[in-house]
């Protein structure tokens, strides 16, 4: 580091690449305070990893402050990764252009009501619950129209797109756990304990829609897994559009109630485990599954 004739400090990469880090009157700035918090860090924590979520826009920033970071710490084995985000551009309320999170949210609840009086079959009739119900809906609609894109690509927001309930919304998500939920209340007479369900001959689940949820279901880890690996969260929102279709498809022919007693356990249990699986990789996305809408 060295200081220049104004009094600012420097660090030169090399001739082409400068990076000033106070200001003349010796005051900080956003790389040298990133600079401390990061030294903090690593000697308060020791993490093996420390990942900054922020817009892409900022890309040289963090390459600058990973390089001074690994020269002021050379021995720390620390991991340093900038995960970048893209921009949503066009996203605005009814009353202007606010963009504030709370307006946003508010907006998606509102809109949601008004879907639900007029357009949606809904099994929610006290007015207290609609609202708990829209606002649920609502946030689920935004966080699945943001993770199901690219995490890297700007993307333009559109509130139709969002808050359509057919095709990948967050709406469909929560629509097909309500439904499942509703299916095996309704056939609860047929549920067996684990025990019971050993003893039954799973290969009665012959039909091609059943092999191919119980194929899907398999792939869940991996999807997380891989979701985890490159800390891309429309990986596993992917995979539970493609859980809602299959499901779908088993629902329509899969019958529980008219089967006899063991292939009605069998199906039940096949999609007692689809809703675990669904419900579960809601929660990992920040989603509130809904057992009823």
């Amino acid at each position: 580091m060295s200081t220049l004739e104004d009094g600012r400090q420097v660090i030169d990469f090399d001739s082409k690449r400068r990076v000033v880090v106070t200001k003349s009157d010796g005051s900080s700035l956003y790389i040298s305070r990133d600079i401390a918090a990061a030294l903090h860090r690593l000697d308060s924590f020791q993490p093996d990893k420390i990942l900054y979520v922020v817009e892409h826009g900022q890309s040289n920033h963090f390459s600058n402050l990973f390089e001074i970071v690994s020269r002021l710490a050379p021995f720390s084995k620390s991991q340093f990764k900038h995960v970048m985000f893209g921009r949503i551009q066009g996203m605005s309320t009814r009353k202007g252009t606010a963009i504030m999170l709370s307006d946003i949210m508010h907006e998606a609840k509102e809109r949601m009501l008004e879907k639900m009086e007029y357009t949606m079959t809904t099994k929610v009739e006290q007015t207290e619950e609609k609202e708990h119900v829209a606002e649920i809906l609502g946030i689920s609609a935004l966080l699945i129209n943001d993770l199901k894109q690219k995490k890297t690509q700007n993307y333009k927001f559109s509130w139709n797109e969002a808050l359509k309930s057919s095709g990948n919304s967050g709406i469909r998500l929560q629509y097909s756990h309500s439904r499942l939920n509703n299916l095996i209340t309704e056939n609860s007479a047929y549920q067996l304990t684990t025990e019971d369900l050993a003893n039954l001959n799973v290969e009665l689940l012959s039909e091609p829609e059943a092999a191919q949820l119980i194929l899907r279901l398999a792939q869940f880890d991996e999807a997380l897994a891989e979701t985890y690996k490159d800390l891309q969260p429309s990986i596993l929102v992917r995979y539970l559009f493609a859980l809602c279709d299959d499901t779908s498809k088993a629902i329509k022919v899969l019958q529980v109630k008219g089967s006899s007693e063991e292939i009605a356990a069998l199906r039940l249990a096949l999609f007692q485990v689809a809703k675990n699986v669904l419900s579960y990789g809601m929660s990992i996305l920040g989603l509130t599954p809904l057992n009823k809408m």
